[in-house]
């Protein structure tokens, strides 16, 4: 688990394809406790464009539990997302926190980074396979987080666990392979300048 001196954000830039989309998010943090969770549904797949639905389970079907501390520095923490697609299911893809950001100035966006621990996604083809790292951004949407962990916040809605948030889970690069990319757009720029 890596900690931040300051809090910051992870700057995260997903891929656009494929990636799992997610919404009526609640989110709750507990300062006494330093429990963050946001659970919600899962609502599609977007692969190579496809948009995939994906029938949530009943309870819910996206969760993320972290422990985080007063200064925002996560020491643990878990992702799972669960559903129904194209009939194969329940564990669509579960992770391991590694990495946690957000603004010191509050507002609703929070950035998470997973190692991919299983699920049916979870393959090379699409999150990447065991060991892979996912990213997550989760907008919170309505809560009353002001950038401080030594108060409870949430953006649930009265009388249920539901709230308006939403997320996005899509693999991150590794970065053998974002050099790769980057040396080949260099390359193909050199060359079509010549």
């Amino acid at each position: 688990m890596t900690s931040q001196a300051t809090a910051a954000p992870l700057g995260l830039n997903l891929q656009d394809s494929p990636n799992i989309s997610s919404g009526l998010i609640g989110v709750s943090y507990d300062a006494t406790t330093d429990e963050f969770l946001a659970s919600g549904f899962t609502l599609s797949l977007f692969d190579q464009g496809f948009w995939v639905p994906i029938i949530p389970d009943a309870t819910g079907s996206f969760a993320i539990s972290a422990t985080i501390d007063e200064f925002g520095t996560a020491s643990a923490g878990d992702l799972s997302i669960t559903g129904s697609i194209l009939g194969f299911g329940p564990t669509l893809l579960t992770g391991t926190l590694t990495d946690f950001g957000f603004s010191d100035s509050g507002g609703d966006l929070f950035e998470f980074l997973f190692t991919v621990d299983d699920g049916i996604l979870g393959v090379p083809a699409l999150f990447g396979g065991t060991g892979s790292v996912v990213g997550v951004v989760l907008d919170a949407n309505g809560s009353n987080f002001t950038g401080d962990f030594g108060s409870d916040f949430t953006n649930t809605l009265s009388r249920t666990n539901l709230g308006l948030g939403f997320a996005k889970t899509a693999p991150i690069p590794e970065p053998t392979t974002l050099a790769l990319l980057l040396t080949g757009a260099l390359l193909w720029r050199k060359r079509r300048r010549a």
